[in-house]
């Protein structure tokens, strides 16, 4: 039993004579008899399936003088795999459908001195054989474990076919955002003849053989300099000078779009002044970091009343995400800890509205500036902050589904039974794939197939949750996941498993 894959793949043909890749299943015992290893080819390549007892042996089936094969079921293959004799159990036949094969059992060749289980069906059909009704649950266990590996297979497949489907998706549009411009290439003068006849009459074939290259153009500062007309009145009595242009700031010598150049760097690019600054210079424009500071706080100044205008939509919408963030701020000789609040909603468009708010504290003074006086709804987590916009009278507390299934997965190393909440979870967001790809987002349809899908699933979901609350301690990780699922929210609000 010391055989790796390549060991027991080689054994296969040259001792009994069978095809490795056929899909069939192939189990050899040690010579104690404690431990088996079960051997079979699935989609592109080999699973291997190891299990020791602690206490007992696999016992074999009897195999009759001259006999070759020993058909066995699933329910007796469950057996054998479990340490029990399936010599001495007695049970009524089951009835087979025609045409089914079941297992079969070879005795060992040479000095493996082991036994060889040969599954003459594939995975697929084993899963699919029935156990009689006096043991309805005995190979439940056993075929989930046989079709782990395939499932895990076929869903990781799925799962990175669906990854590269969006990622060409995406490509694809952001390839048409950018300008092209098209390029011609000529077919230069001495090779403007048939290369069979040599004759000069060529005329085009087609719009011609197209590729596409991306290039990078460099960017460039420029010094612009303004000259305003001024008229004069031919009689003397006054003058007449052409407007300004229109700048960022008032008597500021950097236009709007170096303005946004130092917004864009900073916010979106994450690129500390000091760099920039340098940049700046080696483009020819003498620049300092404090100079860049300022125009960074003046722009700032000049954008407020756009961001109030975008809190203010967001406000009004009927659905609103909110969450802070914690972020350290630079302070004389060290760091001081501040938050960075977000809010957004989507609009009729699908269009969605992301505004932010700096504060230096978590306390609720920011919703309240924010969100307070409207209604509506508002998907937060469970903090206390946002109390001051949902009672008395304000926005209804909705609960994030992908907070509660944060706290699942991180139970999941302590308490694998976490896995079936984790999957009710992934039903309930294939609905909601499955919604946007048939353009149902934001209409009245949307409802109907979610009560018709996502109700179901969040009964079971419940009932799941209620069955395993007494089964964990309330400190575990499992347990603290599953007081955040059934507590209700602090501000009596809206469950989450209402499926809102």
């Amino acid at each position: 039993m010391r055989k790796s894959i390549d060991g027991l793949m080689a054994l296969v043909p040259t001792a009994w004579g069978e095809d490795v890749y056929s899909g069939h299943l192939f189990a050899f015992v040690s010579r104690r008899g404690d431990r088996i290893k079960v051997l079979t080819w699935s989609r592109g390549g080999f699973v291997l399936l190891y299990k020791r007892l602690e206490t007992g042996r696999f016992r074999l089936p009897p195999v009759d003088a001259g006999a070759q094969v020993v058909h066995l079921d699933a329910t007796q293959l469950a057996m054998l795999l479990d340490g029990i004799d399936v010599a001495q159990v007695r049970r009524q036949p089951a009835w087979t459908p025609p045409g089914r094969t079941g297992l079969a059992l070879r005795p060992a060749i040479g000095a493996q001195r082991g036994a060889v289980l040969r599954c003459l069906d594939s995975i697929p059909a084993l899963a699919d054989d029935r156990v009689d009704d006096q043991n309805p649950a005995l190979f439940d266990d056993r075929q989930h474990e046989l079709r782990g590996a395939a499932s895990e297979e076929e869903s990781k497949a799925a799962r990175d076919e669906a990854a590269k489907k969006k990622r060409q998706q995406r490509a694809a549009r952001k390839a048409e955002e950018i300008p092209a411009r098209e390029i011609r290439h000529a077919v230069p003068v001495e090779e403007r003849h048939c290369p069979a006849c040599g004759s000069e009459d060529l005329r085009p074939l087609g719009r011609g053989r197209t590729s596409e290259v991306y290039e990078y153009i460099l960017s460039r500062f420029e010094r612009q300099v303004h000259v305003q007309e001024v008229l004069a009145c031919a009689r003397g009595r006054g003058v007449v000078t052409a407007p300004p242009p229109a700048r960022g700031v008032d008597r500021g010598e950097y236009g709007p779009g170096f303005l946004a150049h130092v917004v864009t760097s900073k916010c979106a690019d994450a690129m500390p002044l000091h760099r920039l600054a340098q940049r700046v210079e080696r483009s020819g424009v003498p620049m300092s970091r404090s100079t860049l500071t300022d125009l960074f706080h003046q722009a700032a100044s000049v954008l407020l009343p756009l961001s109030h205008h975008l809190l203010q939509c967001i406000a009004s919408a009927d659905v609103v995400w909110a969450y802070e963030a914690p972020l350290r701020v630079l302070d004389v000789k060290k760091t001081r800890l501040g938050y960075l609040w977000t809010f957004l909603t989507q609009n009729e468009a699908g269009e969605w509205l992301i505004g932010y708010r700096f504060s230096m504290g978590r306390a609720s003074k920011t919703p309240k500036e924010v969100l307070g006086g409207t209604s509506g709804a508002l998907v937060v987590d469970a903090y206390t902050g946002y109390n001051a916009v949902a009672l008395p009278q304000g926005r209804v507390r909705v609960g994030c589904w992908a907070h509660c299934r944060r706290r699942i997965f991180d139970a999941l190393a302590t308490a694998p039974e976490a896995r079936e909440a984790l999957d009710f979870i992934l039903d309930l967001y294939r609905v909601e794939a499955q919604a946007r790809d048939a353009d149902l987002v934001r209409t009245a349809a949307l409802r109907g197939l979610r009560q018709l899908h996502i109700a179901p699933v969040i009964a079971q979901l419940h009932a799941w949750l209620e069955t395993q609350a007494p089964r964990h301690p309330p400190k575990s990780p499992l347990g603290q996941a599953i007081s955040h699922f059934l507590r209700p929210q602090a501000v009596g609000g809206p469950h989450p498993l209402r499926g809102e």
